[in-house]
């Protein structure tokens, strides 16, 4: 374990490639998604859940798949029909008149056992999904036919558009789908109700799958009360709606296990420890408040104290440019300390821009990273900022974004209704389209 990771002019030994100056500022990274991908690359995911047993089974939607789940045969399994209609061969084309139905392909049956003498002459019936059967190379859209009985047996002729029905036609082949052998979902993908109906299909309905993060929130400052406390609040007093925001927005998380920490004082010593604690029992540490220049932010002391390298304190971002974001070695894994200023839209938009991204790589998705839409903003307005500057929206009906005005990152009242933010790069205006992150 290292001292933190704070670049000062003329210091060459920082991550990522040209520091970016704001004044007299030199930061450890020049964009967020740098500095993210160096808080992530070295961390541990998490192991796998032990299997369940058969009265408690683990629900599997929103979960991790930890194993690559391989095709058990073909799909489909055999040549079967893309519609309902009538299977026949190249020779059958050719039959005028009445030509008599000698067989019945349902779903979910064998196919009719069909001499090639007999489909030389006549048709068997098949239904979406039954089986073609031996001998037959295309099916006939029932459509393209005339149906009748006969004495005593159904018969059809054909209609002009079933002579030019070629080879394969209307069939879906054995394999088509996947291969016996070939993956159908690889280990570490979120398991959505696509993947779990992929899985079923091939017999998989208990897939192993990472445990959850253990996630613990530690909201910091002297000044905080529990938002339910009763009672008269003095005006120095804050009720705590960081930890309410941030467990929020983790709870909608199905891989993720929050925890929310009674909130810890502006005592550099007392705050080491307890960060140290919590480290034993949890994956990752998410701190709010503490992480600024004052006398009583003691977040980065701290953390250095337990032994945790920082990675970064302080990125060209507005809000949240204090951020910290620290590594742990605790035996064989290495957790992340994630350090969030106090004001509440800083910590919040950091939770969704850091703090997600980083819980979804400890999870053991391949796919971590944050993917963004791009968004139009309507009325952008001139200014600019020498930082990347994350402003809140609310999406309007033809597609496009307005902003939300606030009054600055302590205004917790502005995010009522806000559906997200883009993030502008450093010195650009315009409307974009800027990278939009949703809520």
């Amino acid at each position: 374990p290292g001292g933190p990771v704070q670049h000062r002019p003329g210091d060459d030994s920082k991550h990522g490639t040209n520091s970016m100056h704001e004044g007299l500022d030199v930061f450890a990274f020049d964009n967020p998604d740098e500095a993210i991908a160096a808080l992530a690359e070295p961390l541990t995911p998490v192991g796998i859940e032990p299997t369940p047993s058969e009265d408690q089974p683990i629900d599997p939607l929103g979960r991790v798949l930890a194993e690559n789940v391989l095709a058990d045969r073909d799909s489909p399994a055999a040549d079967v029909s893309a519609m309902d209609g009538y299977a026949c061969i190249k020779q059958t084309l050719a039959c005028t008149g009445d030509i008599p139905v000698v067989g019945l392909s349902p779903a979910g049956a064998a196919p009719p056992d069909v001499s090639y003498e007999a489909l030389e002459r006549g048709v068997v019936r098949i239904f979406t999904g039954g089986l073609v059967p031996t001998h037959a190379d295309r099916v006939i859209r029932r459509e393209d036919t005339i149906e009748s009985s006969g004495e005593g047996q159904d018969v059809i002729q054909w209609l002009d558009p079933a002579l030019t029905t070629p080879a394969g036609h209307n069939i879906r082949h054995a394999g088509e789908n996947l291969a016996a052998g070939k993956g159908v979902v690889q280990a570490g993908q979120i398991l959505g109700a696509f993947e779990l109906a992929a899985m079923a299909n091939f017999g998989v309905t208990r897939p192993a799958v990472h445990r959850r993060v253990r996630v613990a929130v530690l909201t910091t400052g002297d000044e905080l009360i529990p938002p339910e406390q009763s009672g008269p609040i003095q005006p120095w007093q804050l009720r705590n709606s960081n930890a309410v925001a941030i467990s929020g927005l983790l709870q909608s998380l199905p891989f993720v296990e929050t925890e929310v920490q009674p909130y810890a004082a502006d005592l550099l010593d007392q705050l080491g420890r307890q960060i140290a604690d919590l480290l034993d029992s949890f994956d990752a540490l998410i701190l709010t408040g503490g992480v600024s220049m004052g006398d009583h932010d003691f977040v980065p002391a701290a953390v250095q104290a337990i032994g945790a390298k920082t990675i970064f304190h302080r990125l060209p971002i507005r809000p949240g440019k204090p951020i910290l974001g620290a590594i742990v070695q605790h035996g064989d894994t290495t957790k992340p300390i994630l350090g969030l200023p106090g004001n509440p839209v800083s910590a919040t938009l950091q939770t969704i821009r850091f703090v997600i991204p980083v819980l979804r790589r400890l999870s053991g998705q391949h796919d971590w990273q944050a993917r963004p839409a791009s968004i139009h903003l309507n009325d952008p307005g001139e200014k600019t900022l020498p930082l990347h500057w994350q402003r809140c929206v609310r999406i309007r009906s033809d597609g496009k974004a307005d902003l939300v005005i606030g009054k600055g990152s302590g205004d917790v009242t502005s995010l009522v209704g806000v559906e997200g933010f883009v993030e502008c790069p450093p010195n650009q205006t315009g409307t974009g389209p800027w990278p939009f992150y949703r809520v």
